[in-house]
């Protein structure tokens, strides 16, 4: 193939200067990214008899960066592009996608044909399948092709959250909305192990404290930490305590942890919270390291409201068709949010970008569970990278504010998974059983599972113990469906008692969206529109 180089808009405007008409097997013009005239010795394109453009099958591999496969014997053509597979036949409109697990089948709307020794194949069907734009102007008889620039998270409003956080960290240390219990001078209570067991006791005044506790630290070799808590006693002794690990928080190198006091488990003795009295921090590297804690900040807050997001993950068809129609018909404030894998978009049992439209219409969210649902933990950096950006490019056009939420397919997250979720997210969920306090921590969202064996009762126990510890309790549904025959199905009858319940509880919890959290906690998001 052979390209002649001109700016686009030249060549259109010589070509409607000669007044060339639509005919049926006329000379096609192509051009690629605006400039690039592409030529086709042996076989032009043309439009056939249902209105299609059909092209060379080679125009794939050289124009477009893909690359083929024809099977002579079967005569069917497999075209490959970035990790994604076309089939098609000749002789058939069919044509067969495979992006990673997921299949779809498409009507291509004409069949892909042999001419002249040469497939022909619809061009429009092929270049959108592979990431292209197409734009056809009739009255030149001419076609322009590009790359779709994909949308990529905006840098300036992640470093907004980021400014926020530590404005939210300078406002507990300045006691804005927090009851402040005690402050470290810098290193007036570092500690340092050395392999081995060390720790540090202060006497508190705090004779009743919140629902949430704060606590600030600085370290040095978090992964070199062996275990690390942080505790509440009754007496300086430590007969009678409660304690929290926080060896995970440290380990993912947080500066600080957001804590309800129901997250602590009761140690020795019978511990009451209103005679607690002194607080520990208590920890040990690992043998030949050494690891160093200096508390800054303890804090407690009473406050803040329960809340409940209904998560819906993966984007199965039932969202739609199901859970978002039940809601709507008992109360339409009941809104869900719903993870999308976007290659699985259009394939069967899965959401229709109709219905994706519809969903955000009637208020829902979507959000971000990576491209191809993989298990993240077991791809290199780049191709995480790559996983989150795809599928941010696609739900921006869907739901801009819910794009920047991630939720981690199959909960397969590490520390390197984590950092580069945070320079291209605002909140990632991806901690099983917990639920969050409010404000909360948006690299740690937590939730509860709904499987086809827990009942109605236990869900009523789980908002009614959110309402009573003001917290953010999250509840994530796969399917909604009917019969709930397997772990990943729950019936629509028990999700029916769900929403009534949260519908006559609402004046105690408020069912949100991801987005909305964010406002409940401060942090409203605002997208720019272009």
């Amino acid at each position: 193939m052979k390209k002649c180089y001109l700016p686009g808009i030249v060549c259109l405007l010589i070509l409607m200067m000669l007044n060339v008409q639509p005919v049926f097997g006329a000379q096609l013009n192509i051009f690629m990214n605006n400039n690039e005239l592409v030529s086709f010795p042996g076989q032009n394109p043309y439009i056939d008899s249902k209105g299609k453009i059909l092209v060379p099958i080679r125009f794939i591999s050289q124009e477009l960066g893909g690359s083929i496969k024809w099977d002579t014997s079967s005569n069917q053509i497999t075209i490959y592009y970035k990790g994604d597979k076309i089939r098609l036949t000749v002789g058939s409109p069919q044509a067969v996608i495979t992006r990673g697990t997921f299949v779809k089948q498409i009507n291509m709307g004409t069949a892909a044909v042999l001419k002249s020794g040469r497939v022909m194949v619809p061009l429009r069907f092929i270049t959108e399948s592979m990431g292209f734009s197409m734009k056809w102007v009739e009255s030149a008889q001419t076609v322009f092709i590009e790359k779709v620039i994909p949308k990529l998270p905006d840098q300036e409003l992640l470093g907004v959250f980021k400014s926020l956080d530590a404005e939210f960290i300078k406002q507990i240390a300045n006691k804005d909305g927090y009851q402040g219990i005690k402050s470290w001078n810098d290193g007036e209570a570092t500690r340092t192990s050395s392999g081995a067991f060390t720790d540090y006791v202060a006497e508190i005044r705090a004779n009743k404290l919140g629902d949430t506790l704060f606590f600030e630290y600085d370290a040095k070799g978090n992964k070199d930490i062996a275990w690390v808590s942080i505790y509440f006693a009754t007496d300086k002794d430590q007969n009678e305590f409660f304690y929290y690990d926080m060896s995970q928080d440290v380990i993912h190198n947080k500066s600080h942890i957001i804590i309800n006091r129901d997250q602590f488990q009761a140690g020795k003795g019978s511990p009451t919270w209103d005679k607690v009295k002194y607080f520990r921090v208590a920890f040990e590297s690992k043998p030949g390291t050494r690891f160093t804690l200096s508390p800054k900040n303890l804090a407690t807050y009473n406050g803040g409201h329960a809340i409940v997001t209904l998560w819906f993950d993966d984007g199965w068809e039932d969202a739609y068709t199901n859970a978002y129609r039940i809601a709507s018909e008992i109360d339409p404030s009941i809104r869900g949010v719903v993870p999308i894998i976007p290659s699985a978009i259009d394939t069967d049992r899965y959401l229709s970008k109709k219905q994706l439209g519809l969903l955000r219409k009637g208020g829902w969210e979507i959000v971000n569970h990576s491209y191809s649902h993989l298990y993240l933990t077991e791809l290199s950096d780049d191709k995480v990278k790559d996983e989150v950006q795809k599928a941010f490019s696609f739900i921006s056009d869907y739901d801009p504010e819910g794009a920047y939420h991630f939720t981690v397919p199959f909960s397969s997250a590490n520390e390197k998974i984590l950092d580069i979720l945070k320079e291209n997210a605002l909140s990632v969920r991806y901690l099983g059983g917990t639920v969050d306090s409010v404000p909360f921590d948006r690299f740690n969202l937590g939730y509860k599972e709904v499987t086809n064996d827990t009942t109605f009762e236990t869900v009523k126990e789980w908002i009614d113990e959110a309402i009573k510890n003001k917290k953010w309790l999250g509840l994530m549904f796969h399917r909604i469906e009917d019969p709930a025959n397997d772990r990943y199905s729950y019936g629509t009858q028990e999700f029916k008692k769900i929403v009534y319940y949260l519908s006559l509880m609402k004046s105690d919890i408020r069912t949100v969206t991801v987005t909305e959290a964010f406002d409940e906690a401060g942090m409203p998001i605002s997208i720019k529109t272009k």
